[in-house]
C-alpha cells in the first residue's frame, strides 16, 4: 500500500541533488493500487509458483502471456484464469 509520498532525488541549480519528497494525488494511487499486468517475477512471488513451472504452462498454452521485448508479462485476468483451470484436490 502506498502512503501517498513520493521520494525522489532532484537536481538543484548548482549541479548537486537534493532529496525531494512530493505527495501522489488520489488519481495516480488508485491507478498504481489496480495495476493489471505484472512481470513473471511478481506473477511468481504472487502464486507461489517457479519460474520454471511457469514458462512450461506458458509452453503448454495454460497459461497466457504476453511479451514485450524481453520481459513476460502476465494480466491480472489470465493469472486468475490460470488459477481456476488447476485442478482442485
Amino acid at each position: 500500500m502506498y502512503d501517498g509520498v513520493f521520494a525522489g532525488m532532484c537536481p538543484t541549480n548548482d549541479g548537486l541533488l537534493m532529496k525531494t519528497k512530493k505527495k501522489l494525488s488520489e488519481a495516480e494511487r488508485a491507478r498504481r493500487e489496480r495495476q493489471r499486468a505484472m512481470s513473471l517475477k511478481q506473477f511468481c512471488e504472487s502464486y507461489n509458483i517457479g519460474r520454471t513451472k511457469a514458462y512450461e504452462q506458458i509452453k503448454q498454452k495454460r497459461l497466457k502471456a504476453h511479451k514485450c521485448d524481453k520481459r513476460t508479462i502476465i494480466t491480472e485476468d489470465d493469472a486468475e484464469e490460470w488459477l481456476h483451470s488447476l485442478p482442485q484436490v
